[in-house]
C-alpha cells in the first residue's frame, strides 16, 4: 500500500517498474522474480521510508559517544529506522521516493538503510519478507491496474508497527495483459 501510495504521486517510477516486469511472464519462478532490480528498487525505497517497525529499543553493550554525549554501557536508547532512512545528510531529497537511488547507493547510506535494523538483531525474518514484498508487489503489478480513492493520502501512524492514519482505499481492475 505505501509504495502505490508514492506511485500516485510519481507516475515515472510506475512506468519505470512496468518496464521490467512486462517483460516476465506471470508464471515466472521466484528464481526470476528475485533477480529484477527494479522490482527490489522499488521495495528497498518504500522500505526506507515507511519501516515496518519504526523504533526499536537497544540496550548498549559498551561505552560510546552519540552527539558528543558519553552513553554508558547498559544504557537503552532508541533507534529509529523511520529517522535513519529520511536524514537529509545521508539521503540525497530524503522525502522523495526515488527507487533509482538503490541502484547506486553510497556505504553511507547503506549503513543508515536499517528496516530490518542490523548486527546481531537484524530481523531474522528479512529474507523471506522480502522475497514475498517482492512476489506480492511482482504479482499484483502483473494482474490489476489500480486506483487510489483516498481524496489525500493519509500520514503515517507510529505505533508498533507503522501504518496508515485511515484506511487507504483502491480500486482494483484487471490489467490489460490478461483482459
Amino acid at each position: 500500500k505505501q509504495w502505490y501510495q508514492r506511485r500516485v504521486r510519481a507516475p515515472e517510477v510506475y512506468r519505470w517498474v512496468m518496464e521490467e516486469v512486462d517483460g516476465e511472464a506471470m508464471e515466472s519462478p521466484w528464481s526470476r522474480i528475485s533477480q529484477l532490480e527494479r522490482l527490489e528498487c522499488v521495495v528497498k525505497e518504500t522500505l526506507r521510508l515507511y519501516p515496518s517497525a519504526p523504533v526499536s529499543l537497544r540496550t548498549l553493550a559498551t561505552d560510546h559517544q552519540l552527539a558528543g554525549l558519553r552513553v554508558p554501557a547498559g544504557s537503552t536508547v532508541w533507534v529509529s529506522p523511520y529517522t535513519a532512512g529520511r536524514h537529509p545528510a545521508v539521503w540525497k531529497d530524503a522525502l522523495q521516493f526515488q527507487p533509482c537511488r538503490f541502484q547506486d547507493i553510497s556505504e553511507e547510506s547503506k549503513k543508515q538503510y536499517i528496516p530490518f535494523m542490523t548486527g546481531p538483531h537484524e530481523c531474522s525474518g528479512k529474507h523471506l519478507a522480502m522475497m514475498e514484498l517482492k512476489m506480492v508487489l511482482f504479482y499484483l503489478l502483473k494482474r490489476y491496474k489500480m486506483k487510489l480513492l483516498n481524496e489525500h493520502i493519509p500520514p503515517p501512524k507510529m505505533a508498533i508497527t507503522l501504518h496508515p492514519m485511515m484506511p487507504i482505499i483502491l480500486r482494483l481492475s484487471p490489467a490489460s495483459s490478461i483482459d
